[in-house]
């Protein structure tokens, strides 16, 4: 079933975000499955520990990728999650969003829950 949804996926050219994870275990080879994922012809743009909280298809076929922070955090690696997810949504289309989430702290690119609702309730 794995290579059927994935020769569906190429057939109708929809972009695909690989979460991988676990590679943080003792005795994970992070170079081999770049490799190998390289070699099944993915591109690789970058890898950090960023996996947002929350992926939700929408009615509308909006597809929305949220990622939660609490306000007691510092934000030293938000910044670069914010720029990762952006990109990723940039580049994906006019379908698919990446939303930093703080309940009420304000950083650039990021947003509050409040915000975040009122544009869930315009898509």
């Amino acid at each position: 079933h794995t290579r059927t949804l994935w020769r569906l996926l190429e057939r109708h050219r929809l972009p695909v975000f690989l979460f991988v994870n676990k590679l943080d275990l003792p005795g994970a080879d992070r170079g081999a499955l770049l490799a190998g994922l390289r070699a099944l012809g993915f591109g690789i743009i970058c890898y950090i520990n960023h996996y947002p909280d929350f992926i939700v298809r929408l009615k509308s076929g909006m597809t929305v990728l949220v990622e939660t922070k609490g306000d007691q955090l510092d934000n030293s690696d938000s910044r670069n999650k914010v720029e990762l997810g952006t990109t990723w949504a940039n580049k994906a289309g006019k379908w698919y969003r990446y939303f930093m989430v703080f309940d009420k702290q304000q950083m650039d690119g990021a947003i509050t829950v409040g915000e975040l609702l009122e544009r869930l309730k315009e898509m």
